[in-house]
């Protein structure tokens, strides 16, 4: 449905691309009875997450969980220790 792929070769999460894909993201939407802005607002909430928080950064709740079921609805949320990471590179990255 999506991905991304960051450069984090100064640990700053300062450059890469994430990818969705729209039909995928339409057709899981449609299968869910979801609406399709919602899916797309969270897959890419999702993608930018992994632009913006290390390496390895999929939890067990949250917008940043590894595995979705779309069927029990989808959790709108960064975790605190996600909100404070990105907060902290998007500091970094602004200083610089």
């Amino acid at each position: 449905m999506c991905f991304a792929v960051g450069d984090s070769n100064d640990g700053a999460g300062t450059g890469g691309m994430a990818f969705v894909l729209s039909d995928r993201v339409e057709g899981n939407a449609a299968k869910h009875h979801m609406s399709m802005s919602r899916v797309l607002g969270q897959v890419i909430a999702h993608e930018v997450g992994h632009l913006l928080l290390p390496a390895n950064s999929h939890s067990e709740r949250g917008v940043m969980r590894g595995v979705w079921n779309l069927r029990s609805g989808l959790l709108e949320y960064f975790t605190v220790a996600q909100a404070e990471a990105i907060q902290q590179r998007l500091a970094y990255r602004h200083s610089r």
